[in-house]
């Protein structure tokens, strides 16, 4: 099964950003993955999903959830803490 493919303007409305910010994170690197064939640009839904499930905070002051986040050890024993 093919999976769902999404032009910049339909992946700013889903993301709720300007295409402009779109455009930006391509340079910068920090955006959602993206693919290109010739000059057209497209993402998948399921990058996007990930992408954004990747993004999740509990507050402003700590890095993002991620399985990649170090556990801190208390006495030898993972804490639940990040």
């Amino acid at each position: 099964m093919l999976s769902k493919n999404m032009t910049p303007a339909e992946t700013a409305a889903f993301l709720r950003v300007a295409l402009q910010t779109l455009a930006k994170w391509r340079v910068s690197g920090e955006g959602p993955p993206y693919q290109k064939f010739g000059r057209r640009v497209v993402y998948s839904l399921e990058d996007l999903q990930a992408w954004a499930a990747n993004r999740r905070r509990r507050s402003t002051s700590t890095p993002p959830l991620t399985s990649s986040t170090p556990t801190l050890l208390v006495n030898g024993a993972a804490s639940g803490r990040r």
